[in-house]
């Protein structure tokens, strides 16, 4: 009983123990916070160990929780990982790890560390502080102020007008670069425009935003041109004066003077819109040509120098005059001294009248003086009718100066005569093609020829067999229908048909080795059975329509009229290798057998036919030897 009570108190206190609340041992942020690139995700690992039971991490940036986390533990160590996307206004911020025990609120440890950003700089443009955009006018200084953010420090500051990147300190353009301002002094019309400013460090270059300065200037002729007007008494012309302002002009003055008088024009005698003004002029006499003066005035001033305008006598040019020309193989030249203007600006023209076409006319100008030059007949060429470019012409050419007011009279210079153009020759062939079609020709011709050949050899070969295969099934024919295998006994005396049988035995067995030799060197012959296979002395030539069994029914006949049946056969089926001679119907001797009885006056009376046996063998392809 006390053992049993001791027990229980001692697991009382184990599990008391292990229950209680620990705090985490240690919290750390495992990955560097330093160089991180904007805008660019990365993956921060937090890791506490040691508290009772597992903490609870939290992420902090600044003031501010964040929430894109995963959180795991194993045993007694917590891991969260954050998912940040940095940006530049986090460089310099303090990036916090808290690890909590969920149990008890003040039981927690912490680590933070600083957020360093890399990013481009960025980069602001701004005009001097004591400027006023709308009220800079020529004259005036003026200067910019770079703001720029970078992490890494900047190393290049460039500075652009309307694009263009403006030099370092100069004193003709009187721009002066210091730190991160531009300066520059006294401003003209023509520093107006858009300014910027570029930063670079190692992440990249930025421009800044435009600053566009509108700078405001008196008004200035658009010409830099004394203008000559020509005009006839009595004749109407509108006189535009024209300038350049910023602000628009408010007002406009002109004023026409000569030699005896100088006067003002009334307002209502011209109009304007604020960047032009246009005067209705009509000279009435002499006194009224002179010379028209135009002044406009803005906010900023009047102009300084106004634009002006003589009035002249207008008439019409006068001829050109010492003209000469120069003809060459493919070109010409002319040339000539140019005539009284009529008080107006002049231009010469060249005119050429073809004599083919009729009303058709080429025309060259020069505004400046009469010296035409042609450098080829092709120009002239494409200049005519389409049908015209391959035939002769002949054209006239004639010079004249024109005016405002019309053109001088046409002084002739000389016919022209323009030959055929030539004939474009055909392109000559390529010597490789000429040497590579004659190559590809006798390829193909090769290649036919001997797809025809091989056609021919498969044609032949396939024939000859067909002709070999029927030959060879004839010759078996013939061989069953007139070689027949009698059993001659050998108790009979020898009469004319064995002896002959006897001399054909003795000949083929005497040509059997010769014939296996010729055989085996000509081995296009088709083989056949060899007459040698059989006992030559069992050879008998009979009839083509007698077989065996007739010879058999011979033997066996006892009775006149068989024999007469078998004779009468033989006589309608003549043998190819004997003649028939002297037959006697009456009279037969008969030679007895032990199978019957055989007519020895028959052959007796036969005769070989050899050149019958000869071409008979040759026909057949048996070897020249068994011949």
């Amino acid at each position: 009983m006390h053992f049993h009570l001791s027990l229980s108190l001692n697991a009382t206190k184990t599990h008391t123990h292990t229950n209680t609340p620990v705090k985490p041992l240690a919290v750390n942020i495992l990955n560097a916070t330093e160089s991180l690139a904007a805008h660019k995700e990365y993956q921060i690992v937090c890791q506490s160990t040691g508290a009772r039971p597992n903490a609870v991490i939290q992420w902090t940036k600044g003031k501010k929780t964040l929430k894109r986390v995963k959180e795991h533990a194993v045993r007694n160590t917590t891991y969260s990982v954050l998912t940040f996307v940095p940006t530049v206004e986090d460089d310099g911020r303090l990036l916090g790890c808290r690890a909590q025990n969920p149990k008890v609120a003040g039981l927690f440890l912490e680590h933070f560390q600083n957020i360093s950003v890399h990013y481009p700089p960025v980069v602001v443009l701004q005009l001097g502080s004591t400027l006023a955009m709308d009220d800079i006018k020529e004259g005036d200084d003026i200067y910019f102020e770079c703001k720029i953010q970078s992490n890494p420090s900047w190393r290049r500051l460039t500075w652009l007008h309307n694009g263009v990147q403006l030099p370092q300190n100069s004193s003709s353009t009187k721009i002066v670069r210091s730190n991160q301002s531009l300066v520059i002094q006294k401003v003209t019309r023509y520093s107006s425009g858009s300014y910027q400013c570029g930063a670079l460090n190692s992440e990249g270059e930025t421009l800044s935003n435009e600053i566009v300065l509108n700078i405001k200037y008196v008004p200035l002729c658009a010409t830099d041109k004394i203008v000559s007007i020509g005009v006839s008494l009595d004749e109407t012309i509108t006189v535009s004066c024209d300038i350049i302002t910023h602000p628009l002009a408010s007002k406009f003055y002109w004023r026409f003077e000569n030699s005896e008088e100088v006067l003002e024009i009334e307002q209502h005698r011209f109009s304007s819109n604020g960047s032009s003004s246009q005067l209705h002029y009509t000279p009435a006499s002499e006194q009224d040509y002179g010379t028209l003066s135009c002044w406009g005035t803005n906010e900023i001033g009047t102009m300084a120098e106004p634009c002006i305008f003589h009035l002249i006598a207008a008439g019409l040019p006068t001829s050109v005059i010492n003209c000469s020309w120069r003809n060459f193989t493919n070109s010409f030249e002319v040339n000539c001294h140019q005539g009284y203007d009529g008080g107006l600006k002049q231009s010469f023209v060249l005119e050429m009248l073809s004599s083919r076409y009729p009303g058709h006319s080429i025309n060259l100008t020069n505004a400046e003086e009469p010296i035409f030059s042609i450098t080829s007949f092709d120009q002239l060429r494409q200049q005519l009718p389409p049908a015209g470019h391959h035939k002769p012409d002949s054209l006239k050419l004639y010079v004249y100066s024109v005016n405002q007011k019309g053109h001088s009279p046409r002084i002739f210079i000389a016919d022209l005569l323009i030959p055929a153009a030539p004939e474009v020759a055909a392109p000559s062939p390529d010597p490789k093609s000429n040497l590579l079609t004659p190559i590809l020709i006798g390829l193909f011709l090769t290649i036919l020829l001997i797809i025809v050949i091989i056609i021919v050899r498969i044609y032949l070969k396939s024939k000859r067999l067909k002709q070999n295969i029927n030959k060879e099934k004839r010759y078996t024919e013939e061989s069953k229908n007139t070689l027949l295998l009698v059993d001659i006994a050998k108790k009979d005396k020898p009469t004319k048909t064995t002896k002959w049988m006897n001399n054909v035995g003795s000949s083929i067995k005497t040509k059997t080795k010769v014939e296996t030799i010729d055989d085996e060197q000509d081995p296009d012959l088709i083989p056949y059975p060899r007459l040698t296979d059989i006992h030559q002395e069992e050879l008998i030539p009979i009839n083509s329509t007698s077989s065996a069994f007739a010879i058999k029914h011979q033997q066996l006949a006892h009775s006149p009229q068989e024999l007469e049946l078998d004779k009468a056969g033989r006589e309608k089926g003549p043998d190819r290798f004997y003649h028939q001679a002297n037959h006697h119907p009456h009279g037969h001797q008969s030679v007895r057998t032990g199978a019957g009885t055989y007519r020895d006056e028959e052959i007796s009376e036969a005769e070989i036919n050899l050149k019958g046996i000869e071409d008979f063998l040759m026909t057949n392809r048996v070897p020249e030897s068994c011949v």
